[in-house]
């Protein structure tokens, strides 16, 4: 019995009865299709995507070769009876597919509340990282700012060197001056003294005994 997928581009669908044998002594026929134009295609036609679906299908369809015999051949009595069985068969048969028809429409309505779910955790997601995403935006933007600011910062220390050096240079300078101004001053102390001195040496001395009287 062939795979379910013959190959990674076909899909293998099944009919019943065929030529090959299968479970229960069903048989089947299989055909791959490779698009799904001719997956629904052959759906149309009462192929099924599974040998189960296909056994089932055939099942459903048609009474069993022994109940055919008895419409066929029959008494009216047996045929009553065969048609009755048939019928109470499809009734069952019919049950069946329509429990099946249950459970695979609960199925789909646990798979949609499913998605519903998956598809709501999902915009949670998102937007958890949309707002993520803006915080790290504003604290890029934060940290460009305090960037800024620190490039500031350290451009007004540079100015602020710049303005004490020239402060102190400017300081040794005046000290320099008012040292020179004092050596000035020492110097002409010095030279007032001495002139004094001098003038002292050449004056004429005057005492009471000699008043008017040059010595």
């Amino acid at each position: 019995m062939p795979t379910t997928t013959e190959t990674p581009e076909s899909t293998v669908l099944y009919i019943c009865p065929g030529n090959n044998i299968g479970p229960s002594g069903h048989t089947y026929n299989w055909k791959a299709a490779s698009t799904q134009a001719d997956i629904d295609l052959l759906t149309a036609r009462g192929w099924s995507l599974s040998l189960m679906d296909a056994i089932a299908a055939s099942d459903l369809a048609a009474p069993s070769p022994v109940d055919q015999a008895a419409l066929a051949t029959g008494t009216p009595a047996e045929k009553a009876a065969a048609a009755e069985k048939a019928l109470s068969e499809a009734a069952s048969k019919s049950l069946t597919a329509s429990n099946s028809l249950t459970a695979d429409q609960k199925s789909a309505a646990d798979a949609t509340t499913i998605l519903t779910a998956a598809t709501t955790a999902v915009e949670m997601a998102e937007a958890v990282v949309a707002q993520a995403s803006g915080k790290l935006n504003a604290a890029r933007a934060q940290k460009a700012a305090a960037f800024e600011t620190l490039q500031s910062a350290n451009r007004a220390v540079s100015a602020s060197k710049i303005r004490a050096a020239a402060a102190e240079k400017e300081l040794s300078d005046a000290a320099s001056r008012a040292l020179a101004a004092g050596n000035a001053a020492a110097a002409t102390e010095k030279a007032l003294s001495a002139a004094t001195a001098a003038a002292a040496a050449v004056a004429p001395v005057v005492t009471p005994k000699s008043k008017g009287k040059v010595l």
